[in-house]
C-alpha cells in the first residue's frame, strides 16, 4: 500500500508540472501573437470586398504546366477521382456515377465526349449545386485532354457558364471566369480563327446592364484572346459596327480594350505600340458609329490614365500627339467637314488625359502646349473645333502644369493667340467664363486680356455686342457678388474693376471726343426705348459702369436719363397684375441709383434723385428689397453732408409710417434694410413726465432707442452660435409701463411688428422667448394696443398659411440656377432679380407662425377671451376649411379612373393580394369611417365630375402640421373661462362634439378640456374618469367604470342620456387610433387589438340604443349608399366611389361587430346588409370593367370583394332566419352570377368564397330555396358546384367540401322526413 501511495503522489505531481508547462506556452504564445499580429487574420469580409479580392488572370500565373498527367491517363480522370475524394456532396455524386466508366482512357474520352459534355452541362444547370466547382474544373481537363476536338462544344457550353456568373457566390464566379480564361488559353488557335462568333456570343457579358464585376471578369478574360488575333484591324470594325445595333456596349467595349492594352504593374503590354494607333485611326471611319465609338475609346483612356503613372505616360501622349498632328495636316490640306469632326474627337480624347486629376499624368507639357498652339493659330478652324481646343488650353491652366515656372510662360502665350481670335467670339467668351470660376490667377493673367478684347470685339455686330455685355456682367457678378443682407456686407471692398483708360480710343462720342469702342457700346445700351426685351442690355450696361474705372460724364448723364424715364415707367403701371415686369423695372432702375450714387457728389446726387422722388417710390413699393438697398445706399451717400434736409426727424415721422409693416416681413433682408433706413435719421426724443399723466413715467429724457434696438438684434444672424447674442439683444425690446408710455406714439408699434418678423426665424430656440416678448405686451394697460396690432397678424395668418399672397411680402421663389448656367442676357437678369429677393430661410413658413400666434394668445387667454367674434370665425374656418379638406379620415370620395390621379392618400396600403383576411385584421378601426355624421356639412366638398376641384388629402409632414395647428388653437380655447358667451359658442360646440371622433388621443383630450370649460352637469362629474379613458394605461380599467350593468358604475342614471353620445364618440375616437396600447405594457398591433376587444365588449354590455347610436357613427361616409331604396341596386361611377380603404376598414369592423354582439345585430340587418351588398356590387362592377380604373387599385378592389364575401357568409351563418326575400335578386346579381362561370375553374386547389357561400347555404334548412335559383343563360347552382368533381387535378380539400354540401342536404332532408 505504502509503494502504491508514492507511485500514485509522484504521478500526481507529473501532472501538475506538465499542466504549469503547458500554461506557460500558452502564455508565450499568447504573447508573441499579440506581439507580432494584432490584427484579426479571420475578418469577415463582404461581398463586394471579396469580389474585389478576386484574380483570375490565369495566363500571367507562376508554375509549370504540364503536358501530361501524372497518374492517370487523362486529366480530366485524374481530376475526377481528386474531386471524388474532396466533394462526397450528392450532386456531384451523380455526376461522377455517370462518368466514371467512360473517362479513363484518352481514348474513351474522345468516343464518348458527347455524353460527358451533356452531362457537364445537365449538372451545370442544377440550381443551388453544391458541386459547381469541381464541374467546372472538369471542364478546363476536359478541354487540356480534347484541344480542338472540344471547341465545337464551345457554343453549348458557354451559356450555362453565363448563367452561372449571375449567381450571389463570388467562390462561384471566380471559378466561372477561370473556367473561361482557360478554354481561352487552351483554345485561343482555334477561336482565333473564328473570332467574330466568339465575340458575338462573349458580347452578351459587356452590355452595360450586366453587373460591374461581371463585365470587368468578362474583359479580363476575354483581352486575353484578342491579343493573339492576327487581322486586328478588321476585328475592331467589327467590335465598333456591333456599337451601332448595341449602343450599351459602349462601356464594356472601352474596357474590354483597355484589358488589352494593359501591363503588368503600371505599365502596358507590348502589343499596345500596335493597337491605340489602330483604334485612334478607326474612330474617324465613316462607316463606323462615331458617338459610341468616341465613348469607347474616352473610357478606354480613362482607365489608362487610372492605370497608369506619369513615367510610363509617354507612350500615350506620343500616339495621340502624333495622331493629332496627322489629323491636322490632313484638315489644312482636304478642310472637308469629316476631317474636322475628326480632330475634334481627337481633341476631346487628349483633354481627357489632360484633364485627368488635374493634369497629373502630363510627360510632355512642351509638345501638347506647342500642339494646342498650332490648333487656335489656324484661322480656319471650326467653332466647334476651336471651342474643344480652348477647352484643353483651359485644363492645362487649371491644372498642375501652369504651377511651373517653365510651362506657364508658354501658357500665356497660347492664351495671348486665343484673345486674337476675334472671329471665335462665342468661343472666347465661354473660355473667359470657364477659367473665371475656378482660375486663381484670372484677374491678374486673363481679365487684362479679356477687357481688351471686348474692346476689339464692340467694332462688329449686335449679337457680339450681347456677348460682350454678357461676358463683363456676369464677371462683375461673380466677382462682386450682391449683397446678402447680412451684416457688413455692404463694406466688402471690390475685387474687379473694369480700366477703361487704358483702351484704344479709336470711337467718336456724339460731343467730338474720342473714347473706346466698349464706352461707346456701353453707352448704346444705356439708351432705352421703353421695350422690355432691352432690359436686360440696360441692367447690363449698368453692372459693367458700377465698376468702371474711371466713369465719364456721359455715361453718369446716360444713366441719369434712364433713371428718369424707368421711374416714369413704374409710376404709370401702377398697380399692373404683371408683376414680373414691375420687379424688373424696379430692379433695374434700383441699379441705375447704385450707379448714380456711386459716380456723382453728394450734392449732384441730390440734385438729380431728390429725397422726395425716392420717399414717393418707397410708398408705391415699400417691400422691394432693390428699392430699400438702393436707398439706403442713396441715404449713406446723404449722411456725408453736414447740412442736409434729408435725415431729420420730421422726415422720420413721415417715413416710419410706411416702412413699419415691413418689420414683420418674413424676409430678413426686408427687415435688416428697412431698420438700417430708419436708423440713418436721428431719433425723436422720449416724452418726459409732463407729457404724460402717470407719475411712474418720470425718467431721464433721451433719444429713442427701439430701432436702434431692433437692428442690432437683426444683425446677429440667428444660428447655434450667435442666437443668444441675438435674444440679449431682443430682450431690450421687452415691454416696460414706464419706457412704453414715455414712447411717441409714432415708434408704439415698432417692436411688437418686429417680435412677430423674429417667428419667422428658422430656428426653434428662439420661438418662445420672442413669444414671452410678445406677451409682456398685453398688459392689462395695453390690452387694446396690443390686440389692435396682433389681431390683425391673426387674421391675415390664415390667408398666409394657406398659400395666400406670400409673394406681397417682398418674397420670390427662389430659382435654383447658379450665375455660371446662365447663357443669355434675359436669364441672367432673372437670376439676379430671384436672387436679390431670395432669403437664406427660402420660403417662409406661414403655418408655423400662425401656431406660434396662437401659441401666444394661449399664453395670455385674458386678451383673447374677450374678442370671440375674431377668435371663433378663425378657428371654425381653420377647421373647416384646412383641416377637415386635409385630413384623410374626412375625405368622402377617390376618384379611381386611370387617366386621373386618385384623390386620396394612403391607398399604397393597399397593394396586398388577395388572401388571408387576418392580414389586415388589426388595422380595421383604423379605416373604418368618417368623423361625424355632418361633417360632410362642415368639411364641405364631395368630389364630382366636370371641372369641380377635387379636395386632397395633406400627406406626411402636411399633415403633422394640419394636426399640429389644431392642437394648439384647442389648447387656446381650453384655457378659457366663460365660452358660453362667445360668438358663434352653438356652433363651436358641435365642432367639440365632431372632432371627440378624432383617432389622435391629443386631440380627444383637448377638445374634452375645451368641453370642460363650458362645465355642462352631465359632463364635469365624470371629467377624471374621461381623462383616464384617453389614456392607454387606463383604459380597460376606467371602461369598466362607465358601463351601465356593472356594479361599480360611476354614472348617474340621469346623466347617462346625455353622457352617452359624448362618450361613444370618445370610445370611436379610441377604437380608430392605430397605435398605441392596450394596457398592461401591450403595445403594437397587440395593444390595438386588445383595445379594439374592450371597446366592443363594452358594447356587447350595453342596450340596443347604443349599439344603435355606435352604428350610425361607423356608417357615416356611406350615407349616400344608405339613401337608396331597399334592393336597388348600386351602380358605380370609377369617377366618385367611397375611399377603399374606408370600405376595407367597415368590412373588417363589420367582422369583429358580427364576433363580439352577435345576434344583438339582427335589429340592425335592415341597414348593414344593403350596405354590404353595395359594396360588394361596387367591387364587383369595377372588376368588370377594369380597364377604366388604374392598375394600382386592382389589388384592393379584389381583396374588399373577397372581403365583403366572407363578411356575407358571415352573416348568412350567424342570421340564417332572417327574411332575405327582400334582396334576394341583389344578392344573386352581386355575389353569385358574376362569379358562377368560373366556379369548377377557380376551385381546383382551394374552394372560393362563392363556393363557401353555397356551402352555409347547405347547412341550413331555411336557406335550401337560394340553390334552386337560376337563370336562362346559366343553369342551376349545385350543376356548377358538382361540375367542380369533374375538373382535372382538382384537390381533396375542395372535392371533401362538395361532399360535405352533399351530406348536408341529405341529412336535413331525411331530418325533414322523419319531423314529418
Amino acid at each position: 500500500r505504502g509503494q502504491l501511495l508514492c507511485h500514485l503522489n509522484e504521478n500526481r505531481l507529473y501532472v501538475k508540472r506538465v499542466r504549469v508547462a503547458l500554461k506557460c506556452n500558452m502564455e508565450k504564445r499568447k504573447g508573441k501573437a499579440g506581439k507580432g499580429n494584432k490584427k484579426n487574420r479571420f475578418r469577415f469580409e463582404s461581398f463586394n470586398e471579396r469580389i474585389g479580392n478576386i484574380k483570375i488572370d490565369v495566363v500571367h500565373r507562376v508554375g509549370q504546366v504540364s503536358e501530361t498527367p501524372e497518374d492517370r491517363e487523362t486529366f480530366f480522370y485524374e481530376s475526377l477521382q481528386k474531386w471524388q475524394e474532396l466533394n462526397c456532396t450528392h450532386h456531384f455524386g451523380a455526376f461522377y456515377q455517370e462518368v466514371r466508366g467512360i473517362t479513363q482512357l484518352l481514348t474513351q474520352l474522345v468516343h464518348h465526349k458527347d455524353a460527358i459534355i451533356r452531362s457537364l452541362v445537365k449538372h451545370l444547370q442544377v440550381k443551388d449545386s453544391l458541386a459547381y466547382e469541381p464541374l467546372l474544373d472538369l471542364v478546363v481537363q476536359l478541354a487540356r485532354d480534347l484541344h480542338g476536338d472540344l471547341y465545337p462544344h464551345f457554343t453549348s457550353l458557354f451559356p450555362h457558364l453565363v448563367a452561372l456568373s449571375n449567381v450571389h457566390d463570388p467562390h462561384v464566379i471566380q471559378c466561372v471566369f477561370n473556367t473561361l480564361e482557360y478554354l481561352f488559353k487552351f483554345l485561343w488557335r482555334y477561336m482565333v480563327v473564328d473570332i467574330v462568333a466568339v465575340y458575338n456570343l462573349y458580347s452578351q457579358l459587356l452590355v452595360g446592364s450586366q453587373k460591374p464585376h461581371i463585365r470587368r471578369f468578362a474583359t479580363e478574360s476575354f483581352g486575353f484572346l484578342i491579343r493573339k488575333v492576327k487581322d486586328q484591324e478588321s476585328f475592331f470594325r467589327v467590335v465598333f459596327r456591333s456599337l451601332d445595333s448595341s449602343p450599351e456596349l459602349s462601356e464594356g467595349v472601352g474596357h474590354l480594350l483597355f484589358e488589352v492594352c494593359k501591363g503588368v504593374d503600371t505599365k502596358f503590354h507590348s502589343c499596345s505600340v500596335k493597337v491605340l494607333p489602330l483604334l485612334l485611326s478607326l474612330m474617324g471611319d465613316a462607316h463606323l458609329p462615331v458617338q459610341e465609338v468616341l465613348k469607347a475609346l474616352t473610357i478606354m483612356l480613362e482607365l489608362m490614365a487610372e492605370h497608369t503613372r506619369r513615367e510610363h505616360a509617354s507612350f500615350l501622349w506620343d500616339c495621340l500627339l502624333s495622331h493629332t498632328h496627322h489629323l491636322h495636316s490632313q484638315w489644312q490640306r482636304c478642310g472637308t467637314p469629316e476631317e474636322a469632326s475628326q480632330l475634334k474627337w481627337m481633341l476631346h480624347l487628349v483633354g481627357t488625359l489632360v484633364s485627368w486629376r488635374n493634369g497629373d499624368r502630363i510627360s510632355k507639357g512642351e509638345q501638347v502646349i506647342s500642339t494646342l498652339q498650332d490648333m487656335i493659330t489656324d484661322t480656319g478652324l471650326p467653332d466647334d473645333v476651336m471651342g474643344v481646343a480652348t477647352r484643353v488650353v483651359a485644363s492645362l491652366l487649371l491644372g498642375r502644369l501652369s504651377a511651373l515656372s517653365e510651362a506657364h510662360p508658354l501658357l500665356m502665350g497660347v492664351v495671348e493667340d486665343v484673345f486674337k481670335r476675334t472671329d471665335k467670339a462665342g468661343v472666347v467668351v465661354e473660355f473667359c467664363m470657364e477659367l473665371a470660376l475656378k482660375y486663381v490667377r484670372f484677374t491678374e493673367d486673363i481679365l487684362p486680356r479679356c477687357v481688351d478684347y471686348c474692346n476689339a470685339l464692340c467694332r462688329n455686330d449686335d449679337i457680339i455686342v450681347s456677348s460682350v455685355l454678357l461676358l463683363l456682367a456676369r464677371l462683375c457678378m461673380l466677382y462682386n457678388p450682391a449683397p446678402s443682407g447680412n451684416h457688413g456686407d455692404e463694406k466688402k471692398e471690390v475685387t474687379f474693376g473694369l480700366r477703361l483708360d487704358g483702351l484704344n480710343r479709336e470711337a467718336i462720342h456724339g460731343d467730338g471726343c474720342p473714347i473706346s469702342y466698349l464706352e461707346a457700346v456701353l453707352l448704346k445700351a444705356l439708351l432705352w426705348s421703353g421695350k422690355e426685351e432691352q432690359l436686360c442690355h440696360c441692367w447690363a450696361a449698368l453692372i459693367c459702369v458700377q465698376y468702371a474705372s474711371p466713369i465719364s460724364a456721359a455715361m453718369l448723364q446716360s444713366v441719369t436719363e434712364l433713371y428718369t424715364s424707368l421711374g416714369a415707367m413704374v409710376t404709370n403701371l401702377g398697380s399692373t397684375p404683371n408683376r414680373d415686369v414691375k420687379d424688373k423695372l424696379l430692379f433695374v432702375r434700383a441699379q441705375a441709383m447704385v450707379v448714380l450714387i456711386t459716380g456723382l457728389g453728394t450734392r449732384e446726387l441730390l440734385s438729380s434723385i431728390p429725397w422726395g422722388s425716392v420717399v414717393d417710390m418707397l410708398r408705391l413699393h415699400p417691400t422691394s428689397l432693390p428699392l430699400l438697398v438702393s436707398s439706403y445706399v442713396y441715404l449713406q451717400k446723404v449722411s456725408l453732408l453736414e447740412d442736409n434736409s434729408v435725415l431729420t426727424c420730421e422726415e422720420l415721422v413721415c417715413l416710419l409710417p410706411l416702412l413699419q409693416l415691413n418689420l414683420s416681413s418674413p424676409s430678413s433682408k426686408v427687415r435688416l434694410y428697412t431698420l438700417k433706413i430708419l436708423c440713418q435719421f436721428p431719433q425723436l426724443q422720449l416724452l418726459t413726465s409732463a407729457d404724460v399723466s402717470s407719475e411712474e413715467n418720470e425718467g431721464p429724457r433721451g433719444p429713442v432707442r427701439v430701432l436702434s434696438n431692433a437692428l442690432d438684434a437683426e444683425q446677429h444672424f440667428a444660428d447655434l452660435s450667435s442666437y443668444r447674442d441675438r435674444l440679449l439683444a431682443l430682450q431690450r425690446l421687452k415691454y416696460f409701463s414706464g419706457s412704453f408710455q414715455r414712447l411717441p406714439d409714432v415708434y408704439r408699434e415698432v417692436a411688437i411688428r418686429y417680435l412677430i418678423g423674429n417667428l419667422y426665424l428658422n430656428l426653434k430656440l428662439m420661438w418662445q422667448p420672442v413669444l414671452d416678448i410678445i406677451c409682456s405686451y398685453a398688459t392689462e394697460s395695453n390690452i387694446d394696443f396690443f390686440w389692435s396690432v396682433f389681431g390683425d397678424y391673426l387674421s391675415s395668418s390664415s390667408d398666409l398659411a394657406t398659400g395666400g399672397v406670400w409673394l406681397a411680402a417682398g418674397l420670390h421663389p427662389v430659382i435654383q440656377e447658379a450665375p455660371e448656367h446662365a447663357y443669355s442676357l434675359p436669364s441672367l437678369l432673372s437670376f439676379s432679380l430671384s436672387r436679390s429677393h431670395a432669403d437664406e430661410i427660402g420660403q417662409p413658413d406661414h403655418a408655423n407662425v400662425r401656431q406660434l400666434l396662437w401659441q401666444c394668445l394661449g399664453n395670455v387667454p385674458e386678451v383673447a377671451e374677450p374678442r370671440s367674434r375674431i377668435m371663433v370665425p378663425l378657428a371654425i374656418k381653420y377647421v373647416q376649411e384646412e383641416y377637415f379638406r386635409g385630413e384623410d379620415q374626412m375625405v368622402v370620395t377617390q376618384n379611381l379612373r386611370n387617366n386621373e390621379s386618385g384623390d386620396v392618400r394612403g391607398t399604397g396600403d393597399e397593394e396586398a393580394i388577395v388572401g388571408d383576411e387576418s392580414l389586415m385584421e388589426l388595422e380595421a378601426v383604423v379605416m373604418a369611417a368618417d368623423d361625424a355624421p355632418d361633417i360632410k356639412a362642415i368639411g364641405g366638398g364631395v368630389a364630382s365630375h366636370g371641372n369641380e376641384q377635387r379636395r386632397v388629402c395633406a400627406t406626411g409632414k402636411g399633415k403633422r402640421e394640419l394636426t399640429k395647428t389644431l392642437l394648439v388653437i384647442l389648447e387656446t380655447f381650453s384655457k378659457f373661462k366663460n365660452p358660453r358667451a362667445f360668438y358663434r359658442q352653438e356652433e363651436l360646440w358641435q365642432l367639440y362634439v365632431k372632432l371627440l371622433t378624432h383617432s389622435d388621443p391629443d386631440v380627444q383630450k383637448l377638445t374634452l378640456a375645451c368641453l370642460m370649460t363650458s362645465k355642462p352637469p352631465y359632463l364635469v362629474p365624470y371629467k377624471d374618469n374621461l381623462e383616464r379613458l384617453l389614456e392607454d394605461n387606463t383604459f380597460r380599467e376606467e371602461l369598466m367604470n362607465f358601463c351601465p350593468e356593472s356594479e361599480c358604475s360611476v354614472v348617474s342614471p340621469d346623466h347617462w342620456k346625455q353622457l352617452l353620445p359624448l362618450l361613444l364618440r370618445v370610445l370611436y375616437g379610441r377604437l380608430q387610433r392605430q397605435g398605441g396600447g392596450g394596457g398592461h405594457n401591450a403595445g403594437g398591433k397587440v395593444g390595438v387589438a386588445i383595445r379594439r376587444g374592450a371597446v366592443l365588449r363594452f358594447l356587447g354590455s350595453c342596450g340596443s340604443h347604443e349599439v344603435g347610436e355606435f352604428i350610425k357613427l361607423i356608417l357615416v361616409p356611406f350615407q349616400s349608399l344608405l339613401e337608396l331604396p331597399p334592393g336597388t341596386r348600386y351602380k358605380v361611377d370609377p369617377d366618385v366611389v367611397v375611399p377603399l380603404r374606408k370600405q376595407q376598414g367597415f368590412l373588417h369592423l363589420l367582422s369583429h361587430l358580427l364576433t363580439t354582439l352577435g345576434l344583438k345585430l339582427e335589429s340592425f340587418l335592415d341597414t348593414l346588409l344593403p350596405l354590404l351588398l353595395h359594396i360588394l356590387s361596387s367591387s364587383v362592377q369595377l372588376l368588370e370593367q377594369r380597364q377604366l380604373i388604374e392598375a394600382f387599385y386592382v389589388n384592393s378592389v379584389k381583396q374588399l370583394r373577397q372581403l365583403a364575401m366572407n363578411r356575407l357568409i358571415e352573416t348568412f351563418s350567424l342570421f340564417p332566419d332572417y327574411n332575405y326575400t327582400v334582396y334576394h335578386d341583389y344578392i344573386f346579381s352581386a355575389a353569385v352570377w358574376p362569379q358562377l362561370p368560373r366556379l369548377p375553374q377557380e376551385c381546383v386547389q382551394h374552394p372560393t368564397q362563392l363556393m363557401k357561400l353555397v356551402y352555409t347555404w347547405c347547412q341550413h334548412a331555411s336557406l335550401f330555396h337560394l340553390l334552386a335559383e337560376w337563370t336562362p343563360q346559366s343553369p342551376s347552382l349545385l350543376y356548377h358546384v358538382y361540375s367542380c368533381l369533374s375538373t382535372p387535378g382538382v384537390s381533396e380539400e375542395v372535392c371533401g367540401y362538395v361532399m360535405e354540401m352533399s351530406l348536408s342536404l341529405l341529412n336535413n332532408g331525411r331530418r325533414k322526413e322523419e319531423e314529418e
